[in-house]
């Protein structure tokens, strides 16, 4: 009879979670992680699309209509390579009537210069004449340049990445017709941060990019560019990183990138620790089992979880760098449980 009034409160502490200080607790198996101090800021995720970082809109630089395109959408082009160019009969008729104007102009000068010289007519007369050949000269010399826009050609090596118009069509001055990449500048991803994050990204900070299009591939980057106005619509700032993209086959501007930004502004470090050790997560509190190596033992710590980052916890106070963690085998823990450790 007294064995079993003993029994009792032993069964009635068990059933309310806690153990009788003379009872051993059973030996549990876990592995173990050591906290560590870690950067305070975490990895800034964004999305993007991959460009050259040349893109060159190319026009005429006279209105006329567009004979014919020498390259198609996607074409390798070459230095100096004729790429399109408009119908040249009125390109070539303003030229012959520019040059017949300077022709007569400097006909009347010299006509004006023998009556001068003959006193028929007065010095300034010979002076209007001989601005007018000068006008004239500029003029035919203008239409010369122009004529020599009347077709485009290939700035440098490049791919056509897109074209605007068509052949037949009637186009303004200015307006772009081709647009083709500088392959000599290399390629970047284009991307938009927020201000929370914007303020922590540095030029040459590392960047690590995944495509879509490319599954397993990552490229390493570095951010290269950073606007410091607000875009006007989106209210977002602005970013490109520098990407080798010798990786990829067939690179391609407009794939989307999923970047992963590595901040290296200066701040506050933290204790870092693998987000498995985190036990009843209570908004920015958590718990996790602290471990000592004389004792065997466990025991449950709060922690405050100031941001997760990726596979890990970033913790403000709580555990400090170095200390021991349990990092499997928590389901079953008590804090005073003495446990065997275990390799992962």
């Amino acid at each position: 009879m007294k064995s079993i009034c003993l029994l009792v409160p032993a069964l009635v502490l068990a059933a309310c979670g806690g153990r009788p200080p003379d009872i051993v607790p059973p030996v549990q198996r876990a592995t173990l992680v050591n906290a560590r101090a870690g950067s305070g800021l975490a990895l800034i995720d964004a999305t993007g699309t991959l460009a050259a970082k040349d893109q060159v809109p190319l026009s005429f630089k006279v209105s006329g209509v567009i004979a014919r395109f020498a390259v198609e959408e996607g074409a390798l082009v070459k230095p100096g390579q004729m790429l399109a160019e408009l119908e040249r009969a009125e390109v070539d008729s303003g030229v012959r009537q520019s040059h017949e104007l300077s022709v007569k102009a400097d006909r009347d000068l010299e006509r004006a210069e023998s009556l001068y010289a003959d006193q028929v007519i007065t010095r300034e007369r010979v002076e209007d004449a001989r601005t007018n050949a000068a006008v004239a000269r500029a003029a035919l010399t203008s239409a010369r340049f122009n004529a020599g826009y009347a077709a485009i050609h290939a700035p440098g090596p490049g791919i056509v990445l897109r074209r605007l118009a068509e052949a037949r069509q009637l186009v303004q001055a200015g307006a772009p017709v081709l647009i083709i990449s500088n392959e000599t500048r290399g390629w970047v991803v284009r991307a938009s941060l927020s201000d929370r994050d914007v303020v922590n990204v540095k030029l040459g900070d590392g960047v690590q990019a995944h495509f879509d299009a490319y599954p397993g591939k990552v490229l390493a980057g570095r951010v290269s560019q950073i606007t410091r106005a607000a875009d006007a619509r989106t209210g977002t700032f602005d970013i490109e990183v520098n990407v080798d993209v010798a990786g990829l086959a067939n690179p391609a501007s407009g794939l989307l990138a999923k970047l992963q930004i590595t901040p290296t502004s200066p701040a506050p470090a933290l204790i870092r620790v693998p987000i498995e050790c985190l036990i009843e997560g209570d908004q920015m509190r958590a718990w996790v089992f602290t471990y000592d190596a004389h004792s065997r033992r466990v025991k449950r710590k709060p922690v405050e979880v100031a941001f997760i980052d990726g596979s890990e916890a970033a913790l403000r106070s709580g555990v400090s760098a170095g200390e021991s963690l349990i990092s499997a085998g928590l389901a079953y823990l008590h804090d005073g449980d003495v446990v065997d450790i275990v390799a992962p």
